[in-house]
């Protein structure tokens, strides 16, 4: 699906998740002490019940080649993708999930680079 229609309508037909809101924020160069992707995320989320998953993405490079997007998955179902306006060495998203079933939780982002954490159902 490479179409923004194809997304919308992926986005909206997922059953087993639900967006409740979204934040994020670009940090400046200096704040950028690892490369790479990082999920914070509880082991143990409560079935049907918001909870929120932080992301933060660092670039590889140094100079202009920033992060220009984030793709995040539950399971093989799209959650979303992000796209960033200015371009950044470090950007930061929290993102508030419903689910109902455990899932594993995917984060892809410009560079071809994955991260995952399973997801586990209580309740």
């Amino acid at each position: 699906m490479t179409s923004r229609i194809g997304r919308r309508k992926a986005i909206q037909s997922l059953a087993t998740v639900g967006l409740v809101s979204l934040t994020g924020s670009l940090g400046a160069i200096n704040d950028n002490p690892q490369k790479g992707i990082t999920i914070q995320a509880p082991d143990y989320v409560p079935k049907n019940r918001p909870f929120s998953i932080k992301v933060d993405l660092f670039s590889p490079f140094q100079g202009p080649d920033g992060i220009q997007w984030v793709e995040i998955f539950l399971g093989r179902e799209l959650v979303g993708r992000w796209e960033f306006s200015q371009m950044s060495p470090k950007a930061t998203l929290e993102v508030w999930l419903v689910v109902e079933k455990s899932a594993t939780l995917r984060v892809r982002d410009y560079f071809g680079r994955v991260a995952t954490r399973r997801l586990r159902v209580v309740g």
